[in-house]
């Protein structure tokens, strides 16, 4: 799976939510904004090996992102920090 520069703003829930072994996704280069849960969702233990780079989040209620995931790199967005 790939999200290049799509718009998550605004939603009742998360902004962008990967489940059930989402393996070797990249989000990137998204305006994540204003949503009702967290901006980026990584949301089983089974997601492995997930990139989350150079995104904007900012204002999403619950955080800018949650990781459950294995392997996730998160690098050079605003808003949160790389690990």
């Amino acid at each position: 799976i790939v999200i290049l520069s799509v718009g998550a703003e605004n939603n009742v829930s998360d902004g962008i939510k990967l489940t059930a072994t989402s393996d070797t996704s990249c989000i990137s280069n998204c305006p994540i904004d204003n949503n009702g849960g967290w901006g980026v969702n990584v949301a089983a233990s089974t997601d492995d090996n997930n990139l989350i780079l150079g995104n904007n989040l900012r204002s999403n209620s619950s955080g800018q992102v949650t990781d459950s995931g294995t392997g996730t790199l998160i690098r050079s967005n605003i808003g949160v920090a790389d690990n």
